[in-house]
Parts: C-alpha cells; structure tokens; sequence
C-alpha cells in the first residue's frame, strides 16, 4: 500500500560552531529597551534601508533564516506573504514560484519565469535549479509585483535576491550544523572564514542532505521521493587602497534528488488517491503497452549538476560616483527520467550562459 498520508518530518538539529551570529535584536547604551537594526537591501539597485525602498520588500537576514528553520527556497512561503513556492512540473529541483498569483510552471529550457532570481547579483535564467538549498546567506530579499523597469522583461510577478556572506578580514571561524530525522534524513554544513592579512579573506562552505523517500510504490514497495544533494562554494574578497574592493566565487551543486510522480487521471489509480502510486484493477504492469503507466513504472530518477563563476569589482569614482561590475558564469546540466500524466517523460538540459554587468551609482539628490 502507498503512503496517502504523509507524516510529520522528525527533525534534530545540532550545532556546533566557534562564532555566533549578530542578533537583529541589540540592547541600548541605558540596557533598558530594545531598538531594532536597520536593515540594508539593494532592491533599488542601491544599498537603502529597507524602510526607504519605495517597492514592497520582505527582507530575511542570517538570524531570521537560522530561527525560523529556512534552508531552502521552499520555506520561504511560511515567512514572505504573497508566495507560493513548490517543486514544478517534472524536476525535483525546479522551482515553481508564484507571487500576487503570477508565476509559471515549466521547466522546459526554453521557458523563462516570471520570477526573477539573482544570486550575487547573478540571474539564474532557467527554472531548473531554482529551488536552492539556502547554504551561507547573509540575507534574502522578496520583491513583491512587477520589476520590469530594474530587473527586466521576466520580472514580472517578482524577484528574489539571494546574498551571500562575504567572507570577513577580521575573523577565523569554523561552523558545523548537523540535522538528523526520520526517514533516514542527515544533514551535515560546514562553514569556515580565513583572514589572511589585514585586506585579504576567504570564506568556503560545504553542504550535503540526504533523505530516504516518502512515497511507496504499490508495484515493488520500493520507497520514491529521495533527497541526494551535495554543494560546495569558495569565495575571495580583496579590499585594496582607496576604497576599491575585489571579490571572486566559484560554486558547485550536484542534485540527484528523485521528483515527485505526478498523479494520474481518475480511474487509472487503484484508490484515485494523488499521493498513491498504485495502478487500477486490471492494468498489469508486466504487460509493454501499460509498461509506462503511473504507479507501474519504478524508475523515477533526476540528475542536475549546476557549476558558476562570479567576479565583483566595486570601488569610488571621485567624491560622487560609485562604479560596479557584476560578471557571471553558469553552466546546468539536467538529466530527467519521470513519469508525466499516464506517459514516461524525459528530458536533457545543457545550457550556460555569461553575463556582464556594470552599474555607475551617482550620490547626487534626484531621479538618476
């Protein structure tokens, strides 16, 4: 018999680490209230307070990630209102993102979506490997309605800016996470920042989840709906004379994770149950022409590897100008074999993309 209630996720979390976090909650001089840090965006395309940005912002630092269990797109939902956020049609790590209602459910590689996403300043151009595991942020920020006019043409429901933890010229620290559940779930996150000098730091972080699957198939009991996914990241930040500074990252993802089976028509299924993969009465499964069928065919299985460059140079044309360059490479590799309706899907993606960028921010008052 299949799962048609899922159970709850048992989750422990240990932690083990050599630096705590700064809370977004600091006492004043007198110890005798509490005043709340202002927060810093860039959601204008300029560093503002979040309370200055004339967009609707939700803006989640480290500590309000850390406190609320968000370590993946997904959870975003609980914590941003106005989004809806699941895996798409086919992929297990595609990312099916709608906010105010607009968005898109494909992960074919010609389709853009709706929703923008921005990694360091980076567009992520397809929906495939949208759905992050979120591993050393510094803070996320969700435009909510259309960005066109800062983000362009497919912005139009959104955005969501991922920014990294830079690594820091004035600390060596090592952290380690561990989170263990049922369904033989370990996690395990290691991040580590080296100061080499007073202007020189490098700052790497690794990550690996596992988890066994939650969805039984009827034809062998063998469990679908894994986790399989490790990520690595290793950053260089330089800050030079006279306020220049130089900063470099390379990442790489590799996500075997199996996707969901997509539920079947209603009277192919042995209970017409969406989280059951049971095949009706009568269709035999050793037989070719229902070979392909939900619920009789077992080889549900997702490879995606994902590797980018991104290069940061940012520094102070006189008294009044601020030049930036944003420079991105990415390749994805997608290797799907899922089920569709009532047919075998599959699907192979190879795509990379590059992309330059250069802001000049004026410090002038006014419209430019």
């Amino acid at each position: 018999m299949s799962r048609a209630n899922l159970p709850q996720n048992m989750i422990y979390c240990f932690i083990l680490g050599s630096a705590m976090s700064t809370p977004l909650w600091a006492q004043t001089e007198s110890d005798s209230n509490v005043v709340l840090e202002e927060v810093t965006v860039t959601a204008s395309r300029i560093e503002q307070s979040l309370q200055d940005v004339p967009v609707a912002v939700t803006a989640l630092t480290n500590v309000d990630m850390e406190l609320r269990n968000i370590d993946n797109t997904r959870d975003l939902q609980s914590s941003v209102p106005n989004i809806s956020i699941s895996a798409n049609t086919g992929t297990a790590t595609g990312g099916r993102i709608f906010i105010r209602g607009i968005g898109d459910d494909e992960s074919r590689i010609g389709a853009d979506s709706a929703v923008a996403a921005y990694v360091d300043g980076v567009y992520l151009a397809r929906q495939t490997g949208a759905l992050l595991d979120l591993l050393d942020l510094e803070r996320i920020e969700v435009l909510r309605g259309p960005q066109g006019t800062l983000y362009g043409r497919n912005a139009t429901g959104g955005a969501i800016k991922y920014q990294t933890t830079r690594p820091d010229t004035g600390a060596n620290t090592l952290d380690l996470y561990a989170t263990a559940g049922n369904y033989s779930r370990f996690d395990l996150k290691a991040v580590g920042n080296l100061a080499i000098g007073n202007s020189t730091a490098l700052r790497g972080s690794i990550m690996s989840k596992n988890r066994d699957g939650v969805f039984e198939a009827w034809s062998d009991g063998s469990d679908i709906n894994e986790w399989n996914s490790t990520a690595a990241r290793l950053a260089l930040q330089h800050e030079f004379a006279g306020g220049w500074l130089f900063y470099a990252a390379v990442d790489y993802v590799k996500d075997k994770s199996e996707p969901v089976p997509t539920s079947i028509p209603e009277g192919f299924d042995r209970d017409n149950d969406i989280y059951t993969l049971d095949p009706a009465e009568g269709l035999d499964c050793s037989i070719p022409a229902f070979a392909d069928w939900s619920g009789c065919w077992e080889d549900y299985s997702s490879t995606m590897e994902t590797t980018g460059f991104t290069m940061d140079i940012t520094g102070p044309i006189g008294d009044y100008y601020t030049f930036k360059s944003i420079t991105g490479y990415r390749e994805l590799e997608d290797d799907l074999d899922s089920n569709f309706g009532i047919f075998n899907y599959q699907q192979q993606t190879d795509q990379d993309q590059f992309s330059p960028e250069f802001t000049l921010e004026s410090a002038y008052d006014g419209p430019i």
